[in-house]
């Protein structure tokens, strides 16, 4: 005979999920908030890794951006 029962590795019984439409919203919405989106230092604007883009340290520059800071770096030293 089937038992329906989930038990963990300790003989604990586990109760099955239950999802509703709103609490998928609610995990939807937690699981975005909790999601780190890198922004770019120069603009400020969320970065999409493209090839180019450039990580200086704890810094995240698009690829144009870096080459405006750079030259400026370059225009002050």
């Amino acid at each position: 005979m089937e038992n329906d029962q989930s038990f963990g590795q300790d003989g604990q019984h586990f109760a099955p999920e239950v999802t509703t439409p709103q609490t998928r919203l609610i995990q939807e919405k937690v699981d975005r908030d909790s999601f780190f989106v890198p922004r770019c230092s120069a603009c400020k604007n969320e970065m999409e890794f493209l090839e180019g883009d450039v990580i200086f340290g704890d810094k995240w520059y698009h690829r144009s951006c870096w080459n405006e800071v750079n030259e400026m770096v370059k225009l002050l030293t």
